[in-house]
């Protein structure tokens, strides 16, 4: 877990313990990793950094679809974006 005041940092489809990731319009999902919220960002897909510490991202799938297993669906690379 990172050491940030952000109590639980994780996104996803659930809305316990903190507020569920809100899909993109195509039906995906974008997750933030920023110091602060950015603006227009909903809560539930900011996951809080520390300026100057390194982080890793780990994804956990519960109950996968077929795509995972015959491998024709795979996560998206990961992007920069400047705010």
């Amino acid at each position: 877990m990172l050491d940030t005041p952000q109590r639980f940092s994780k996104v996803g489809s659930q809305g316990y313990p903190r507020r569920a990731a809100t899909a993109d319009p195509d039906g995906s999902t974008t997750v933030h990793f920023a110091p602060e919220l950015p603006d227009g960002v909903p809560d539930g897909n900011w996951i809080q950094t520390t300026p100057g510490r390194g982080w890793c991202v780990c994804l956990r799938l519960y109950s996968p679809l077929q795509p995972f297993f015959d491998k024709s669906w795979r996560p998206g690379e990961l992007d920069e974006v400047e705010i």
